[in-house]
């Protein structure tokens, strides 16, 4: 997934440790990139791999836990 906010990803990273009942989910040193969307747009066009193809982008405030919005976009 690529994530707009760190908060995010944070929240992400915690909620799936303690799913797992694990203090430290299953995420590698290096496994995380920061870049500016910029960047990911341009290597998306420029890239004739398919490394893009599963790239999920989830919205600032999004819990892809549950799938919810964030409340700003409810009312």
């Amino acid at each position: 997934p690529v994530f707009f906010r760190k908060e995010d990803l944070d929240k992400s990273l915690h909620r799936a440790s303690s799913d797992q009942q694990n203090p430290i989910p299953a995420v590698r040193i290096g496994d995380t990139q920061v870049c500016s969307l910029e960047d990911i747009i341009t290597s998306m066009k420029d890239s004739s791999s398919s490394k893009w193809d599963d790239a999920v982008f989830v919205p600032p405030g999004f819990d892809i836990a549950i799938g919810s919005e964030p409340s700003h976009l409810n009312k």
